[in-house]
C-alpha cells in the first residue's frame, strides 16, 4: 500500500560571505563635562510667538553635580529699545549665580544672533549636554528660517549670510541637480528653488522664492535652460536688494534637524557644513516639559517657590528643577509685566544631577 502526503521543511539561509556587523566608534560620555541650560519666551500672538528673549547658564560638571559657571540673556535681533533697556535695568540690579571667583561672575547679554555663534555653536563644538524644558519649540524659537521635509523632519537653519549668486556661475552646471516625480531638474540654491521642464525637444526655467516666481523662455538644450535660471535668479537677488539684504543660510555653519517620531518623541541632528570635521556628529539633548506658571500663578507667588521633579528619559538619572519666585523686587516689578515676570521665571532654571 503506497501512503502519498506533502511534507513542509523549514530551511534556515545563511549567507556565504556575510559583512561584518558595523561598529560603532561612538565613545562619548554618558555625563559631558559642560551642560548649557536655556530657556525661551516669546510673544503672545498664536499667529506668530515669536521670541522675545531668552535665559541660558552654562553649567560645568563637578562631583555628581553641574554648577553654573556662566550666566546670560538672549534676546531677539530685532527687540525693541523699549526692551533691551528692561534687560539692561534687570542686569544691573540681579547678580548671577556663579559658584566660582575663578569663572565671569557677570550676566552676559547677547543677540539671538551673538548667541547661537558664540554660545549655542561652541557648546555643540564642545559636546556638551544641551538642555531645554521643550527642546524642540526652544531650538525652532531661536532659528530664522525652517525647511519640512517628508520624513516627519524639520531643518531648522540658525545662522545667515548674505546672498551672492555671482559665487554660483562656475560650479552651476556641476551642481547637484535632483529628478523630481514629474520628470522636472530641480535645485535649490539660498531659499530659492530654479525648477527646469522639458516640453519635446525645448527645455524652460523657472524660479520660485518666498511666494514670488519667475519663468525663462523655452531653450533647445537642458544647459541653456540652467543658465537662464541663473540668469533669473540673479535679476531677483539685485532687485530685491533695493529693500534690504538678501540671506542664505549659512553654509558654514549645521543646521539643526529635528525628527518627530511620535507625540512625545523627538531625534536631533546636525546637517552637514562645508567642512565637517570640524563639527561633532551628533548632540546631546534634554528635553524637560514642566508645569506651566500662568500669569495669574505669577502674580500670588511672590515669595514662593517650587519644585518640579521629571526623569531624564534616557539618562539613567533624575532631575530636580527649582523655579523659585522669591527675587522679585519692585523695581523689577515695576518694568513691562510680560518681560519682566519672564526674566524672572525663565532665570529661576537651575539643575542638579544625583
Amino acid at each position: 500500500m503506497t501512503l502519498n502526503k506533502d511534507i513542509f521543511l523549514r530551511s534556515h539561509v545563511v549567507e556565504v560571505d556575510p559583512k561584518e556587523p558595523p561598529v560603532s566608534d561612538y565613545n562619548e560620555p554618558k555625563w559631558p563635562e559642560y551642560a548649557l541650560v536655556f530657556d525661551t519666551e516669546t510673544t503672545l500672538d498664536p499667529k506668530d510667538q515669536s521670541l522675545l528673549f531668552g535665559f541660558y547658564r552654562v553649567c560645568r560638571l563637578q562631583g555628581n553635580a553641574y554648577h553654573c559657571v556662566e550666566e546670560g540673556i538672549l534676546y531677539a535681533d530685532d527687540l525693541t529699545s523699549e526692551y533691551q533697556k528692561v534687560i539692561s535695568r534687570y542686569k544691573r540690579a540681579v547678580s548671577s549665580e556663579v559658584v566660582h571667583e575663578d569663572y565671569d561672575a557677570r550676566i552676559h547679554v547677547y543677540s539671538r544672533s551673538d548667541f547661537i555663534e558664540k554660545i549655542f555653536f561652541y557648546a555643540i563644538k564642545q559636546r556638551a549636554l544641551i538642555i531645554a524644558f521643550n527642546a524642540p519649540w526652544d531650538v525652532s524659537r531661536l532659528a530664522v528660517q525652517y525647511r519640512v521635509s517628508n520624513n516627519r523632519a524639520w531643518t531648522l537653519i540658525l545662522s545667515q549670510r548674505e546672498f551672492d549668486p555671482t559665487k554660483l556661475k562656475k560650479k552651476w552646471l556641476k551642481r547637484k541637480w535632483k529628478t523630481t516625480k514629474d520628470g522636472h531638474l530641480k535645485t535649490h540654491a539660498g531659499y530659492y528653488t530654479v525648477v527646469i521642464k522639458q516640453r519635446g525637444t525645448a527645455y524652460r526655467a523657472s524660479v520660485f522664492t518666498n511666494g514670488r516666481s519667475s519663468v525663462g523662455n523655452w531653450k533647445p538644450t537642458t544647459d541653456k535652460a540652467k543658465l537662464d535660471g541663473l540668469r533669473l535668479l540673479s535679476e531677483d537677488v539685485a532687485a530685491a536688494k533695493q529693500s534690504g539684504p538678501v540671506l542664505e543660510p549659512n553654509p558654514e555653519r549645521p543646521c539643526m534637524r529635528v525628527t518627530s517620531k511620535d507625540s512625545k518623541a523627538a531625534f536631533f541632528s546636525l546637517t552637514k557644513p562645508l567642512r565637517p570635521e570640524e563639527w561633532p556628529t551628533q548632540s546631546s539633548f534634554v528635553m524637560i516639559t514642566p508645569t506651566i506658571f500662568s500669569s495669574e500663578t505669577a502674580t500670588h507667588a511672590k515669595g514662593q517657590s517650587s519644585s518640579l521633579n521629571s526623569s531624564g528619559t534616557g539618562f539613567g538619572a533624575k532631575m530636580s528643577l527649582n523655579v523659585s519666585l522669591a527675587t522679585v523686587s519692585i523695581r523689577i516689578c515695576t518694568e513691562p509685566y510680560s518681560l519682566a515676570w519672564g526674566l524672572l521665571i525663565t532665570r529661576s532654571l537651575s539643575i542638579c544631577v544625583f
